[in-house]
């Protein structure tokens, strides 16, 4: 809870500078001149900050305005937590305050970290000449607690608890200085000794493993340990492990290639508050893996026999497979298909051997090839259900999509009721997994729209009898007729609408008759006049 705590606290007070300290930091990242350096007194509790710049800065343009150091310490809980007090510079009026600490975040949980900040505010304020080259004491601090391990300045590039991590906090060194106009952190001091590399060969191919055993100069003591992490030029390949051997997956390459191998040894040291980091660098010959890689031009479901084909390696020889075995005599850049399957080939050259991506080949003969074809469907008033009825052969299985309107997606020849205009695709599968696939589109034509009363009193609403959506029904024929079933009104392709008329005067109201025959359907009904 205590750690939670000085985290928030932490963030509350650097939340206060973010807005000039972050954008210093993230805009001036490439303007680095300050190297920092941490020392631990004899008396093995005092430790010191050190800097020095590369740049000099006199008067107001080495007013140092913001600064942020961040050390980490090893882990520890109760007595064995490092916890920093007595916190003092030899600058005049330079106050340095402890703002928080992270303890064994998920990025690192081996370490702690604590931030020290300084903020120049003071009344004078802070100032004084920056000569290049010449070391300044920021501040010193005592550590309380045992010490178990080594104190060390965080690294901005490399530390593994660096910006951006996991809890959101800006971990970075950093000084503002403002004749810089931003941050002019750049790194910190350190001297790594050596260490040697035992490799079980001196070159390997590409897609091969190689053995490799890191030797450190002096082996580890009852009192030390040792730590292990690996990089391939410079890219971590393995985690920080206690184990000095590692095997090394050597990428596939396709020209020979040099190859920097680097392992860095932690040491907790036989002194309590001792720690030493060591690396060494080896190269190693990758040898080019030969470029396995089959050609097919047909479609995975085929019609025998077929051939697959192996681009030609000047110097290799060939071993065709059909997995999971070999296929025996089969060692040329061609080979003929005779049967379904997954077909690869592996290539060999200098040793070094390839195999290609596997290409499936469902083979069929001609009489066993499946074939799809839906017939073209009328249109169809809706809610009218149709047969879709698909010619198919050789098929095994069946699959409609969509499944709108359908009685069934998996049989051949499903009943559709589609509310809207919809395209059915039918996918058929042959017994030995092939697809043939046709789609069909049933149009959906809007029912009519009859009015079943109007008022022809020329006021300009509602004066004619109008049939809507007859261009969906055509040919349509209109009749009406009175209550004697005498006809009154005809259209035989409904090209006009009643106007309330009888042989140019005027229909009398009442109760009217109609029909109406489409291609479709023929409606019946009444229809009222009204004046």
């Amino acid at each position: 809870m205590g750690s939670v705590c000085q985290i928030l606290s932490h963030k509350r007070f650097r939340n206060r500078l973010l807005g000039l300290f972050l954008s210093l930091f993230i805009a001036h990242s490439s303007i680095g001149q300050i190297t920092l350096r941490i020392v631990l007194d004899s008396d093995q509790v005092t430790y010191r900050v050190y800097m020095v710049s590369a740049v000099s800065y006199t008067g107001n343009r080495a007013k140092i305005s913001t600064a942020q150091i961040t050390v980490s310490v090893p882990h520890g809980t109760g007595p064995n937590q490092f916890v920093p007090n007595a916190v003092t510079s030899p600058i005049p009026g330079m106050r340095w305050v402890v703002t928080g600490r992270v303890d064994a975040p998920r990025e690192n949980p081996d370490r702690d970290y604590l931030f020290f900040n300084f903020t120049n505010n003071n009344t004078p304020v802070v100032q004084f000449d920056i000569v290049a080259g010449q070391e300044y004491q920021l501040f010193e601090f005592k550590r309380t607690g045992n010490c178990t391990g080594s104190a060390q300045l965080l690294d901005n590039a490399t530390d593994e608890f660096r910006t951006p991590n996991s809890l959101g906090l800006n971990v970075g060194n950093s000084l503002s200085i403002l004749g810089a106009q931003g941050n002019v952190y750049k790194t910190n001091a350190e001297a790594p000794p050596t260490l040697s590399i035992s490799r079980s060969a001196s070159s390997v191919c590409g897609g091969e493993m190689l053995r490799l055993k890191a030797v450190p100069s002096a082996p580890a003591s009852a009192v030390t340990s040792y730590t292990y992490q690996w990089f391939a030029d410079d890219q971590p390949i393995g985690p920080v492990t206690p184990s000095p051997d590692f095997i090394y997956l050597a990428p596939t390459r396709s020209s020979a290639a040099t190859v920097r191998l680097r392992v860095k040894l932690f040491i907790k040291g036989p002194t309590t508050c001792a720690g030493q980091f060591v690396a060494t660098t080896q190269s190693i010959t990758v040898k080019p893996a030969p470029l396995a890689t089959l050609h097919y031009s047909g479609l995975p479901c085929a019609i025998l026999p077929v051939v697959v084909n192996a681009d030609p390696v000047p110097g290799a020889t060939y071993q065709w497979i059909r997995e999971p075995a070999e296929v025996l005599g089969a060692s040329g850049t061609s080979l003929t298909v005779t049967g379904s399957g997954s077909y690869a080939v592996r290539v060999t050259l200098n040793g070094c051997e390839a195999v290609s991506k596997a290409q499936t080949i469902l083979g069929q003969t001609q009489n066993e090839r499946v074939t799809v074809q839906i017939p073209t469907v009328g249109q169809v008033l809706g809610g009218t259900p149709i047969r879709l009825q698909p010619i198919v052969s050789n098929a095994g299985s069946f699959s409609w999509s969509p499944d709108d309107g359908l009685s069934s997606t998996t049989i051949a020849n499903p009943i559709a009721t589609p509310a809207e205009t919809t395209t059915y695709t039918l996918t058929a599968w042959s017994w030995s997994g092939c697809p043939a696939s046709d789609t069909v589109t049933v149009r959906i034509i809007p029912p009519l729209y009859i009015p079943n009363t109007f008022t022809p009193n020329h006021d300009g609403q509602n004066d004619t009898w109008v049939i809507q959506n007859t261009q969906h029904h055509s040919p349509s024929t209109v009749r009406i007729y009175n209550r004697w079933g005498l006809l009154v009104f005809q259209s035989e392709n409904y090209d006009q609408a009643w106007t309330g008329e009888i042989n140019g005067a005027e229909a009398e109201p009442g109760v009217y008759l109609y029909t109406i025959k489409t291609p479709f359907v023929q409606y019946e009904g009444r229809l009222m006049l009204l004046r």
